[in-house]
């Protein structure tokens, strides 16, 4: 598999642009179409007197006034856009879509794309109610969470979590264009003896399926002495210069609810570095 189109959320604020950024550096790399979405924020006063609008010339007012608030933003959005993939060669385009849009409909835009990049932050550019989990597991789509403000470079030195799971496995192949361009990839290991399906030596049969797919890869095996595996993650990919995590993501349906495990959670939350969760 390669990655063909790459599905941003974009936003108006520095993070935003960042993620932008990051999403057209990733495209660049995989030689993949890139497809903006800005998620227009909802209304909001601008001037004291918007809250008091009455009669149908006041209302007509605001609402032409909203309109073109969000013509402005839609237009910023695409400039930044079209500027930063015409100087990377990368073939794009935006679509904007208002902040009552239902989830469904979203789900819609990102559901013929490879990969999805959203903020890890909270201001990730999905619409209001919107979660990456919860699109994860309704697309099966990866996701690729960017810390605010990281540096538009993609992936070079990737961190891979391994615990022989069906999650870990479908994000070995999720992630595998991206290991593919890596310069260094580590096979992660964490706590090996409290899984029986490793194997004799854990991370070596899946370090050899991977030399098959043209990747090389490092394996490294520690064990967490009583801390939490997240941050065990988290500590080897800062030791180890990593620029992404790459795992799977575990967790279980509770009605429309999805509830990650706990290594997913903290991940989320808090990883270093841009984190690639596939499920």
């Amino acid at each position: 598999m390669s990655v063909k189109t790459i599905a941003v959320f974009l936003d108006a604020t520095p993070a935003g642009a960042a993620r932008l950024a990051y999403g057209v550096a990733l495209a660049e790399a995989q030689q993949a179409r890139l497809v903006g979405l800005l998620v227009l924020p909802p209304f909001e006063a601008t001037d004291p007197a918007e809250t008091l609008a009455i009669g149908r010339a006041a209302i007509d007012g605001l609402i032409r006034r909203q309109d073109e608030r969000e013509e402005a933003a839609a237009a910023e959005a695409r400039q930044a856009m079209e500027a930063l993939c015409a100087k990377a060669g990368v073939p794009h385009e935006c679509r904007v879509l208002r902040e009552s849009v239902s989830l469904a409909e979203v789900r819609h835009h990102v559901l013929h794309a490879d990969l999805i990049v959203v903020g890890a932050g909270r201001l990730n550019g999905l619409p209001e109610g919107g979660a990456a989990d919860v699109f994860l597991m309704s697309t099966g789509i990866p996701f690729l969470l960017v810390p605010d403000g990281w540096r538009a470079e993609a992936p070079r030195r990737i961190l891979l979590g391994w615990n022989a799971s069906r999650a870990a496995r479908r994000a070995v192949s999720d992630a595998l264009p991206l290991l593919r361009a890596a310069e260094l990839v580590t096979l992660l290991v964490v706590d090996a003896e409290k899984r029986e399906f490793h194997g004799e030596e854990p991370g070596a049969d899946l370090a050899t399926f991977l030399g098959r797919h043209g990747v090389t890869a490092e394996v490294l095996r520690l064990g967490s002495d009583g801390a939490k595996v997240a941050d065990v993650i988290a500590d080897a990919a800062v030791a180890l210069r990593a620029d992404l995590i790459a795992l799977g993501a575990y967790g279980r349906g509770r009605m429309t609810e999805v509830v990650f495990g706990g290594v997913t959670r903290s991940l989320i939350r808090s990883s270093p570095v841009p984190l690639l969760i596939a499920h």
